[in-house]
């Protein structure tokens, strides 16, 4: 297969200058790089992080545990406490093991030992006395401790009094009988990827290395106490309150086997600092805590939506913590420093209390946590209409009238405002907005202000309100809410607004292990990572210094702290926002060196590089895990990953906007072998689907009850960068439930396209491979495909190109406008300074800083103007350069249309028989469409035709029953809506409207494959003329000769019978539908007419290739072939005449059909129907059309396309 080359250019520095690219082995690789360079690559970033083994992993090892340490009943019953001492088989009961005896025992030892010291005596005689008040006190502890064990037996003999609770001994006795065999491997992950992390970390120069010497949670698990389940919930909620605890082994009294049986929880964590190794010391933790589980209910897979964790009291919790010295005796155990332990128990409360203290809670999502959207994504967009505001009080005594604004968040965190309204108490706002609900637990925060910044002085705050969101998350939309604005816990005015709910679509991973990808949107939640940067030091010897700041659409979202001299910086800094135009959203990077003084009269200089990247690159290459981006000005690269959550926003212009693609991506799907059966009765009926980074981008059509289905279909692919990946996923079309995957794998763009000297992707065709199908980790079946990559070619509109032109001109207006008013104001400014007077000083200062936000304001636009100058140049595409060019992707904007009845609008190319887009439901009432969709058009300038319909079930084809529909050539179409927006009627006479826009972007194609051309398909006409010399078959010399014709082994045609002749001459012509030229063989089978209960005799045969037919010639093609026997031997020739008229053929796939278990016959594929097309192609009305998002196919495949309404395309840089 063709590998990617990244070949080395010239790139430009910050000042515009070219330098010549140096070769950095930290940077990213190419794979036509050679292994030499890999090899050093590989040593480098060994040698930068060297992980440190722990010493000891899990209970076994920290124990000392061996071989024949396992406890008999007999070991595990015999611990020091069965076994009696001296002194304790000598004293009376009476006379030890209370309180009193132990305060008797101490204080007659310490008087003697007084009297030893008062009169002078050596320190021996004291050793004489401790050692008979220690076994004393021993012997007191045992007997204590005995008591104890007695008093826990009766505790537990007694029957408890009556309550609700329910028990879970049946959970505790499994994870007492697990623990001890899945705690080793679990400390052994714990050790290996928690030192792996702690080798990368950014650790100061004095600490050398840290890393986990011992980690083991101990052979004892946690325990569930006891469960209460709450009742009075609703229908889809569960409520629990669970008492749960986690105590250590008790250790006194064991014996050495059984302390080797029984290990508490150990954690040592070693660091190098200063030549020393330090150890830190955790043992014997335990906790106490009393938790409420909230679980909601859906109906999807894995059934349980959302968790809900809070905790109903304080928790406890102890442990043994020595920072330094080891497990020495000498070392100081930091809770029992006075006031410690009620320090952090406090601190707990304090910062834990606002997350998980009742009614707070803590939130896991576990929809989106499946989907791989992470714990905290985003649940959706709250769409807030705020109406006004009335009888809002100020907080003075003067009644006067405010400037009063809200503001809308979470606890401190602000994520929307409305508008300021001056001076009055009745505000009116009619203002929409969006704030990104992140959790369904923390109340919606409200706050007022009063607006002051115009007098110097900071705005106030007048007011608060606090919306739970419980009833918005079960309803979705609420109208008319009217909330009084609370200050001081008193009425202080009110706020009138809606709310509208508006859900992160997530995608779902089904029982059978498929996924059901979510619609990708247009619109929905960004949440962008800076993780770092390198390649910023000019000098590789002498480490550089750098901070990085990031822009979101030319706004500042990101300022990094510095990192000093050092060759890679490390960072973590998330942003999370709402993005309205995934499309049209760019982020721009910048990283400085703190080292240099910044010039507010020049913003560069103190840049190192810079970089202009879209959105959607950054999303697609980490989806595949490249997340080093290089500068396009200037030095060093940055490292960023990017989530995105679609979300369904309603009424933002964004909504249809388009990445333009670099190219197609041709998907031959030729057949699969041995698949997987999930039937009992028969066989299933596959199909294979593309997913491009998760989301479904085509199909092929199912075949009927096979496991060794042959498609030969090409499926078309636009991708916008090569980071995304394809997969290829066999699929079971299923009759009552969703449809089950037989396997699937992966194929990266990156490690396929090919790469031109300037570093642009060009044609690359791959050959033909057979992959194997993995389904839970094992595999079953295989497919055969093939890969192909196109080039698009970059070109604009001539609006764009107007748009573009008049935004340049604006900007170098406004930079100079805005640098002669600043030099003007200078000038001024050092008139001032020459006053030396205290009355001129505060005024000078605050004309400098003006003088600095209008330098400020200066350098964003000069940056903006440089982002637009790196755009990659394109050409003009005109209406009239249309036909030059006839393949292409044509992508299309359906805003609004005038519909007669409800139905769902769909748009089919080239006879598909499944809509290539579909719209939800539209009607009188609903008449926004808002669609955006893209289609591959392969023959435009002659063949390529569209169809519009409105239809009434949204699953519908092209064949079915629909309110209205029209078939026009995709040329007329694309000549009447290019670039501009169009208002289209679908059929004569109908009422039916839509308005709609398009563009083209033309695909740089060496040749159209014969497979993925309307010649493929069509009608055969066939004169059988003659044959000569054909042998003989009775036994006067002679044969009745006939001819059966035979479409892949399926018979079509017979002639007459020709009696007693060896040169036959039929001259009969007939004709059959050809749905696959290219793989379709005709047979010709001369056979000698027998009488009576005989059977024919065969006598020769020939089957000759379609393909070797032109499917464009305009007169009959003459034909002479030459026939073999059973021996392939020649037995004579037959004459004949043919003629293939293309036409597009519609094929549906079998009908979802209970399963045969009579052995009936069955239809395969489906009806074939045929369109024919002469010239321009053949057309049914009047009107012009649109294309979908997921991709055309060889004539065959469609699919439904999610994609919301825009109207800007997106320009790729």
């Amino acid at each position: 297969m063709p590998t990617s080359s990244t070949p080395a250019t010239s790139t430009s520095d910050v000042s515009g200058q070219k330098t010549h690219a140096k070769l950095n082995v930290m940077g990213p690789v190419s794979p036509s790089l050679d292994k030499k360079l890999l090899n050093k690559v590989k040593e480098k970033l060994e040698a930068k992080s060297s992980v440190h083994p722990a010493a000891f992993r899990g209970w076994k090892e920290v124990s000392g545990y061996q071989k024949g340490d396992q406890l008999t009943p007999t070991d595990d019953i015999m611990d020091l406490l069965t076994r009696t001492t001296f002194l304790e088989e000598r004293l009376p009961e009476w006379l030890y093991g209370d309180w009193y005896h132990i305060v008797a025992a101490l204080t007659l030892g310490a008087i003697i030992c007084w009297v030893f010291g008062h009169y002078k005596f050596f320190l021996g005689p004291v050793f004489f006395v401790t050692f008979p008040v220690a076994a004393y006190y021993r012997s007191c502890i045992r007997k204590y401790r005995h008591k104890i064990r007695l008093e826990a037996q009766r505790e537990y003999s007694v029957a408890a009094i009556e309550d609700d609770f329910e028990s879970l001994d049946w959970l505790n006795v499994f994870l007492e009988k697990l623990w001890p065999n899945v705690e080793p491997f679990v400390s052994e992950q714990v050790c290996e990827q928690g030192n792996a992390v702690l080798a990368n970390l950014p650790l100061p120069g004095f600490i050398k290395q840290v890393w986990i010497h011992t980690f083991t949670i101990g052979t004892k698990p946690p325990r569930v106490d006891k469960v209460r389940t709450l009742s009075r919930t609703g229908n889809d909620v569960t409520v629990m309150d669970w008492w749960v605890s986690f105590v250590p082994n008790v250790t006194a009294d064991l014996t050495d086997k059984q302390l080797r049986n029984r290990t508490n929880e150990t954690f040592v964590l070693k660091a190098k600092l200063f030549g020393l190794t330090i150890p830190f010391r955790l043992t014997d933790a335990s906790f106490r805590a009393k938790i409420r589980i909230r679980l909601r209910m859906m109906a999807n897979f894995p059934h349980i939506q959302t968790v809900n964790v809070s905790l109903m009291e304080a928790p406890k919790f102890d442990a043994v913590t020595v920072p330094v010295g080891g497990s020495s005796i000498f070392s100081l155990e930091m809770f029992s420093l006075p006031g410690l332990y009620m320090f952090l128990n406090e601190m707990v409360k304090k910062f834990a209390g606002p997350m998980l203290f009742s009614p707070l809670s803590f939130q896991v999502n576990l929809e989106q946590l499946l989907a791989g959207n992470g714990m905290r994504g985003a649940l959706g967009i709250l769409e807030l209409n705020i109406k006004n505001a009335k009888g809002l009080r100020g907080a003075d005594t003067f009644n006067n009238t405010i400037d009063p604004y809200f503001t809308f968040g979470f606890g401190e965190q602000v994520l929307g405002k409305t508008k300021v309204v001056p001076d009055t108490v009745d505000p009116v706002y009619n203002q929409r907005v969006n704030v990104m609900l992140k959790t369904s637990t923390e109340p919606l925060a409200i706050m007022l202000y009063d607006e002051n910044e115009a007098d110097g002085r900071k705005d106030k705050f007048m007011g608060a309100v606090l919306y739970d969101l419980e009833d918005i998350m079960a309803k979705g939309k609420i109208d008319d809410v009217t909330l009084p604005v609370l200050r001081n816990n008193r009425p202080a005015g009110q706020i009138s607004f809606s709310l509208k709910l508006m859900r992160s679509l997530q995608g779902s991973r089904l029982p059978d292990g498929s996924y059901l990808p979510p619609p990708d949107l247009n619109t929905g939640v960004l949440n962008l990572k800076l993780l770092g940067a390198r390649g910023y030091s000019e000098d590789e010897k002498k480490p550089g210094s750098v901070y990085t700041e990031v822009y979101v659409n030319r706004e500042k979202k990101l300022t990094s702290g510095s990192v000093k001299k050092s060759k890679e910086a490390s960072w973590s800094m998330p942003y999370e926002d709402i993005v309205t135009d995934r499309a049209n959203t760019s982020v721009r990077v910048l990283l400085r060196d703190p080292t240099k003084k910044p010039d507010p009269k020049d913003n560069k200089s103190n840049l190192v590089g810079s970089a202009t990247i879209k959105l959607t690159d950054i999303i697609d290459a980490s989806y595949v895990g490249n997340e080093w981006f290089p500068m396009n000005r200037g030095i060093g690269e940055v490292k960023l990953s990017c989530e995105w959550n679609s979300v369904h926003m309603t009424g933002v212009a964004g909504a249809i906007g388009y990445t333009e693609p670099i190219g197609v991506v041709r998907v031959f799907i030729s057949k699969a072998n041995d698949l997987m059966n999930l039937k009992n009765i028969g066989k299933v009926d596959p199909y294979v689907r593309l997913m491009v980074n998760g989301v479904q981008r085509g199909r092929t059509l199912a075949m009927d009850s096979t496991l060794d289905p042959v498609f030969n279909e090409s499926i078309y692919i636009p991708v916008s960068s090569p980071n995304q990946r394809i997969k290829i996923e066999a699929m079971s079309m299923e009759r009552t439930s969703r449809d089950r995957t037989l396997g699937s794998f992966q194929v990266r763009l990156d490690k396929f396209i090919d790469y031109d000297e300037k570093g642009e992707p060009v044609e690359t065709v791959g050959d033909s491979e057979t992959d194997s199908l993995l389904h839970k980790n094992d595999i079953h079946g295989s497919i055969e495909y093939s890969l192909a990559f196109f080039s698009c070619k970059s070109v604009h509109t001539p609006l764009e190109a107007k748009e573009r032109t008049d935004r340049i001109s604006e900007i170098k207006e406004m930079i100079e406008t805005k640098e002669a008013e600043r030099k003007e104001k200078e000038k001024k400014v050092k008139a001032k300074e020459k006053k030396k007077t205290a009355k001129f000083s505060s005024k000078v200062k605050k004309a400098k800083e003006r003088l600095v936000e209008a330098a400020e304001q200066i350098a964003e636009l000069k940056d903006e103007l440089e982002e637009i100058e790196d755009e990659k140049q394109s050409e003009e595409l005109t209406v009239d350069h249309l036909k030059e060019h006839d393949t292409g992707v044509l992508v299309f904007s359906i805003l609004e249309g005038q519909f007669p009845s409800d139905g769902y609008l769909q748009v089919f190319f080239d006879m598909q028989g499944y809509a290539t887009l579909s719209s939800s439901r539209v009607g009188p009432r609903n008449t926004r469409v808002a669609l955006t969709g893209d289609a591959m058009i392969k023959e435009l300038s002659k063949f390529s035709t569209v169809t519009f319909q409105l239809a009434k079930k949204k699953d519908a084809n092209i064949q079915s029953d629909a309110i209205c529909k029209m078939t026009i050539p995709t040329l007329k179409f694309v000549e009447q809506s290019y670039d501009k927006v169009t208002v289209m009627q679908i059929g004569e006479g109908s009422s039916c409207k839509i308005k709609i826009r398009t563009r083209f972007i033309p695909v740089v194609m060496s040749s159209l494959p014969e497979a993925d051309s309307i010649g493929n398909s069509g009608t055969l006409h066939l004169k059988i003329l003659r044959a000569e010399g054909l042998p003989s078959a009775d036994s006067n010399g002679k044969s009745d000769p006939f001819t059966k014709l035979y479409l892949n082994d399926d018979e079509f045609f017979k002639t007459k019978t020709k009696k007693k002749t060896l040169n036959p001459e039929w001259n009969e012509e007939t004709e059959v539908s050809i749905d696959n030229r290219m793989s379709s063989v005709i047979r010709i089978k001369v056979i000698d007419w027998d009488f009576g209960v005989e059977a024919d005799d065969s006598l020769c045969e020939y089957s000759f290739s379609l393909s070797n037919i032109d499917p464009f010639a305009k007169d009959w093609q003459s034909f002479q072939f030459t026939l073999s026997d059973e021996k392939k031997s020649p037995s004579g020739q037959i004459f004949l005449e043919g003629l293939f008229k293309p036409a597009y053929h519609t094929v549906l796939n079998p009908e979802k059909k209970l399963p045969n278990v009579g052995n009936m016959a069955v239809d395969g594929a489906g009806k074939i129907l045929s369109t024919g097309v002469d010239g321009a192609g053949k057309i049914l009305s009047t009107g012009v059309g649109g294309a979908g998002k997921v991709l055309g196919t060889a004539g065959k495949v469609g699919g439904k396309v999610f994609g919301t309404a825009g109207g800007l395309f997106r320009k790729k840089k």
